[in-house]
This record gives C-alpha cells, sequence and structure tokens, in this order.
C-alpha cells in the first residue's frame, strides 16, 4: 500500500505557492489611471462604409458612457474614469465603454475597433487586457455609484472580445483594439433587435514574468520526478 500520497500533496501546495507568491509580490497594477478627461470611439465599418462612436452622451451625469465598477471599492455617479486592475493591494475594478448604435439601424457590421487613450499605466511589465460582452443595462451600467460585485463580474467574464498585451510604454497614448469575429455578430445581433445602446466590459491582468514561469516549469518537473520515483512504492 502506497503511503506518500500525503508527501506528493505537500509538493504540489509548495509548487503552487511558490507560483502564487510571485504574483502576489507584484501588488497593485491597473491601467488607464485617472482617465475621465475625454471621449473614447468605436470605430466601425459597414456596407455604407466607416463610422465612428463616441461614448459622449447623456447616460452618464459626466457626460461620457464610460466608466468603472467593483465589488468592494466605492465609486461615485458621474466619474467617468475608465480604471482598471487593482488599487490598494485588494481592490479590483474592472472598465466599460456604451455606444448608442441607433444611428446604425439596417446596416451590417463587419469590422470594429475600441480606440482608447491609455493615460496612466502602473505595471513593472506588461498587462494583458480583455474585452467581454455586457448584459447590464446601459443605464444602470453607466450610474456608477456604490460598490455592485454583480456588474463587476459582468464586465470581466462571458464572451470574450479579444485580449490585448499593454505594455507600460503605451502609457498616455491612443491605443486601438480590434475586436473578433464575436463582437461583431454580437454588434449586429443589437443593432437587428433595435437596441439603442452597446457596451463593452474590459478587465486586466498581469502577463506572467519568466521568473514565475521557470518557477511552474520547476515545480511540475520536480512533481513528475517525484511521482516517477515512487509510483511503484
Amino acid at each position: 500500500m502506497c503511503k506518500r500520497k500525503p508527501i506528493f500533496l505537500v509538493v504540489l501546495a509548495v509548487a503552487i505557492l511558490m507560483v502564487i507568491g510571485s504574483g502576489i509580490a507584484q501588488a497593485d497594477y491597473w491601467i488607464f489611471g485617472y482617465s475621465g478627461g475625454a471621449a473614447n470611439y468605436l470605430d466601425v465599418t459597414t456596407g455604407a462604409g466607416p463610422s465612428t462612436l463616441s461614448t459622449a452622451g447623456t447616460l452618464n451625469p459626466g457626460g461620457y458612457n464610460q466608466g468603472w465598477w467593483s465589488g468592494t471599492y466605492a465609486n461615485s455617479a458621474g466619474n467617468t474614469n475608465y480604471f482598471v486592475g487593482v488599487i490598494n493591494v485588494t481592490n479590483k475594478l474592472n472598465d466599460f465603454f456604451t455606444f448608442n448604435i441607433s444611428g446604425l439601424a439596417g446596416q451590417t457590421v463587419t469590422s470594429a475597433d475600441l480606440r482608447v487613450y491609455t493615460y496612466g499605466i502602473n505595471s513593472p511589465g506588461n498587462l494583458n487586457y480583455y474585452l467581454y460582452d455586457v448584459s447590464t443595462n446601459a443605464a444602470t451600467l453607466n450610474y456608477t455609484a456604490g460598490t455592485n460585485a454583480a456588474i463587476y463580474t459582468d464586465l470581466g467574464s462571458g464572451v470574450k472580445y479579444g485580449t490585448f498585451t499593454i505594455s507600460p510604454s503605451e502609457a498616455y497614448s491612443t491605443i486601438t483594439l480590434n475586436l473578433d469575429a464575436a463582437a461583431i455578430a454580437n454588434l449586429n445581433s443589437a443593432i437587428g433587435a433595435s437596441s439603442t445602446y452597446f457596451s463593452i466590459g474590459g478587465t486586466v491582468t498581469p502577463v506572467p514574468e519568466p521568473c514565475t514561469l521557470i518557477l511552474l516549469g520547476s515545480g511540475l518537473v520536480g512533481l513528475a520526478a517525484f511521482r516517477k520515483r515512487h509510483k511503484r512504492v
């Protein structure tokens, strides 16, 4: 009878903690810091040609249909900052952009790009920014008062519209994020349903540093060797 399984589990736990610990050391990371100063854009192409939609509008009391939500960090109504990431170590924020698509009625979108100004970026390395569909209605989404874990989760899950690597060197510049086929399909569905608004959610995570990957690889190799050595015990 093998009695070494508990030792194997201990080794596995140590390897996992090594990887997790390397990520925890980074603490805060975010993009779009202090970002409420201007509108952002959705550039689309249809059979009628190119068109640009803006987050400028009346849904948000501050004038722009953009912002962020957190389940733990309170926001205020009218705040158009589209901050996304982790602040004060434990508070996670996801962001959103809302566009009035009523002017696209009867058209079919073939491509779409989200064009965003980055403002500040806080990270020692690259960050992965993920865009998702949004099910929260536009009016509720844009009234950014307080905390709401459900909206926060909605903005960072569901149908993915793309993954984009953001470098700290891109701070204070305009970036263009090419939306994928899933986004195009959902946008056309919203247009076909005569929806007035279309929203895009975002969340961000650090790109694993080489040392983290080395730790993970070393841990897995060690576990494989341990199992091979004791498989006949």
